[in-house]
């Protein structure tokens, strides 16, 4: 009553400012009521005592602030003035609730959000060292075809490298299409998304493939009931060498966080399938290196750069003079007379630093 006095002091008609704000409450407890908004042990049983009054109280305060007499005489002639005063009170403190609802939800949401990515990021830091321990190219392709479907929940994942001459791209593992595209199946510049993605240089997305305009859209993702995509180049030190890209069944809009890190991962990617390559080039190469050198009928010693022999391999049809535990790991000063030794060493200082081939001649 105490601002009811206040009021009349000001000449304000104090129930109709007191219905006023209840009815403000109202409206906003109801908002947040129909919004769900729960998030405490309290506003959930505020929600559960005062629901019961709402719509009351609501037709009350309605009633009272646009002067419809007819739908308020009964609350007037039933309930008290102080009783009223204490449910606009109640409201207004449910409002307050509802409010401080809004920023726990908030806090809430955040902090899922944060989990979420925190747990990607883990994802990725697991695959990025299951990637770079692998070295055969074919288990390499299959791992990061997988991943990334587990990662970014894709019903589709499939991994393209480019050709030889760098005019197409060409599918070398698939999880969600046919087997028997690998290998096969090839996109041309300004057939989808993939190469749109390497010539742009960056990861994109198609939300909806039945209205894309940007390229032309292969057949197969049609076929397979297709509606979104993303995609990225997979880049190492600025060259590309292929693509890496999912689809969903269903519409789907990927956030620009999710694009970002759908990038780093097609880069880990191409960085892994480099090593993998290059390290598949040097195995090969060795071997024929191998081949060659085991097809030269001659003696020869593999000596260090301070004259120990470190390795040797036998002459066809020729015997050592010495067996191999008696010089290998030793120098040449203590297995050859001094002019030999003497000789085969500056022949060694000269290869080394003029990376040339030295020719000398010795008897022993």
């Amino acid at each position: 009553m105490v601002l009811q006095g206040i009021l009349k002091e000001r000449n304000v008609n104090s129930i109709a400012v007191i219905d006023t704000v209840s009815l403000l409450s109202v409206l906003g407890a109801l908002y947040f009521f129909v919004s769900g908004r729960k998030t405490t042990k309290i506003s959930s049983v505020a929600h559960c005592i005062v629901f019961t009054l709402l719509f009351l109280t609501f037709i009350h305060d309605l009633g009272n602030v646009f002067e419809y007499g007819g739908i308020t005489r009964y609350f007037d002639t039933e309930v008290e003035g102080p009783l009223k005063v204490v449910l606009s009170v109640t409201w207004l403190l449910f409002l307050v609730i509802a409010l401080r609802d809004i920023e726990i939800s908030g806090h809430i949401k955040t902090r899922k959000t944060l989990n979420r990515y925190m747990n990607t990021l883990k994802n990725i830091i697991n695959a990025s060292r299951q990637l770079t321990s692998t070295t055969e190219p074919g288990l390499l392709y299959r791992k990061i075809t997988l991943y990334t479907k587990e990662i970014f929940q894709l019903d589709f994942s499939t991994l393209m490298l480019l050709s030889e001459d760098r005019n197409q791209l060409i599918i070398k593992d698939t999880l969600g299409f046919s087997h028997s595209m690998i290998n096969t199946f090839g996109l041309v510049e300004g057939q989808g998304l993939s190469t749109f993605v390497l010539k742009k240089g960056s990861a994109d997305q198609v939300i909806d493939f039945r209205e894309e305009d940007r390229f032309e859209v292969p057949s197969v993702v049609f076929e397979k009931g297709i509606t979104s995509a993303i995609a990225a180049p997979m880049i190492v030190e600025d060259e590309p060498i292929g693509v890496l890209i999912g689809h969903t069944l269903k519409r789907r809009k990927f956030s620009e966080d999710e694009l970002e890190v759908f990038q780093a991962l097609a880069n880990h990617a191409a960085l892994a399938i480099k090593n993998a390559l290059s390290l598949r080039e040097l195995s090969r190469e060795r071997t024929q290196l191998r081949a060659l050198f085991d097809a030269i009928p001659d003696l020869i010693f593999r000596i260090s750069s301070d004259g120990i022999i470190l390795q040797y391999k036998p002459a066809q049809n020729i015997p050592l003079f010495r067996r191999p535990e008696e010089f290998i790991g030793k120098p040449l000063t203590d297995l050859l007379p001094e002019d030999v030794s003497d000789a085969t060493m500056n022949a060694l200082k000269n290869a080394l630093s003029t990376q040339n081939m030295v020719v000398f001649n010795y008897r022993l």
